[in-house]
């Protein structure tokens, strides 16, 4: 019989739970069938050699040493097809778990790449955004209509303007930071609504405060934009005509330059002002300091 399994040649299926009279009867059913007295020819050839196989098995199992070690083989055989399929199992577990978690990192790197092109996409937005207001900004002072009115002199863009200009001029400004933040786009949207095309629109940037020039088409789009409210009702537009008709600024017979400026620059007198009582200030200080610091003086003050 070699290591062959005894059982399976009776056509016992689980030969470790069978009995001695299930192998017995068995072994009767296979023996009758098999006979060799019941066949001729070939088939008789074939039926010894079936025969011959039942008897050996029979014996074996028949055996008690045998039989313990036939019954010891196979249950190691199966312990170990035990062992196999579990670890097959295993690993397939283990397969199926490595699956799923190198699908659960392909959809995090998915994510995270969707979400890094989302934030170069709101970059380049931002970087657009900024190169418009950029582009508007130096397109509203480095190249206005009138030479000299981005300059950063207040007075130069009314010097360079028309008599006819000025009383199409309005002089607005509001309050930096407080809401709203004007650029020209908005102004010329603002103001082109009284009627008239706005032909120029020059921002300063006074620190708290801004203002601008802005130049209509017609006098009458200046006076109703004069007489309106303006600009959001959180940060307002104080708008001014840039020249009161009817009240020309007077001019001193012996000082025409001084009168002329005073009426054209406002701001810079006051600003001349300020200097000049600053540096009479130093001035003050400045001898105060010097009478302090010789004790002779101060004795004589003392006396």
């Amino acid at each position: 019989m070699g290591d062959k399994d005894a059982y399976a040649v009776l056509g016992i299926e689980d030969g470790l739970l069978a009995t001695e009279a299930d192998i017995r009867k068995t072994y009767r059913k296979l023996a009758l069938k098999w006979h060799p007295d019941k066949y001729k020819g070939s088939d008789a050839e074939r039926a010894a050699k079936e025969f011959d196989g039942i008897q050996k098995a029979y014996e074996v199992l028949t055996d008690d040493k045998a039989k313990e070690a036939l019954d010891n083989l196979l249950r190691l055989r199966r312990d170990r097809e035990l062992r196999y399929r579990r670890e097959n199992e295993r690993r397939l577990e283990l397969v199926r778990e490595l699956e799923e978690k190198e699908r659960g990192s392909r959809r995090v790197r998915d994510e995270e790449e969707r979400a890094a092109q989302q934030l170069e996409r709101e970059l380049a937005r931002l970087r657009e955004r900024l190169a418009r207001q950029q582009g508007t900004s130096s397109a509203s002072t480095s190249a206005p209509t009138h030479p000299g009115a981005g300059s950063g002199n207040p007075s130069g863009r009314r010097e360079l303007l028309s008599e006819e200009e000025k009383r199409r001029a309005l002089k607005v400004t509001w309050r930096k930071g407080a809401g709203r933040d004007y650029a020209v786009a908005d102004l010329k949207e603002i103001f082109g609504n009284f009627g008239s095309r706005v032909q120029d629109v020059v921002v300063r940037d006074k620190g708290t405060k801004v203002a601008a020039i802005v130049v209509l088409g017609d006098a009458s789009a200046c006076a109703r934009a004069v007489g309106s409210v303006c600009g959001d009702r959180d940060n307002p537009l104080l708008v001014v005509p840039l020249a009161k008709e009817g009240k020309p600024a007077p001019v001193a017979a012996k000082e025409p330059k001084r009168a002329a400026a005073a009426g054209a620059n406002f701001e810079n007198d006051v600003l001349a002002k300020l200097r000049a009582a600053a540096a009479q200030k130093r001035k003050r200080e400045g001898g105060e300091r010097a009478q302090d610091a010789d004790p002779q003086k101060r004795r004589q003050q003392a006396a």
